[in-house]
């Protein structure tokens, strides 16, 4: 048994407390290590490492602050 996570497009809608659901935007190097714990698997099957190969992606000299929402807006803050 487990569990599966599952998100669809619900931006607009309110959470528990209130707040509006929106778009979340992910860095690449999260969805890059995500991908990783995946591969690498947990308890017995676990790999101490994951290497990934042929990643490709369009560098932009935005700030990662960009990323950050004020304390207000952030669910996690």
């Amino acid at each position: 048994m487990g569990t599966v996570g599952y998100g669809h497009g619900r931006s607009g809608a309110r959470d528990l407390d209130g707040r509006e659901l929106q778009f979340t935007q992910t860095a690449f190097a999260d969805q890059v290590a995500a991908a990783a714990d995946l591969v690498a698997g947990q308890a017995a099957q676990g790999r101490a490492c994951v290497w990934m190969r042929g990643l490709r992606f369009e560098a932009i000299d935005d700030a990662a602050s960009l990323l950050c929402r004020e304390p207000h807006e952030d669910l996690y803050a």
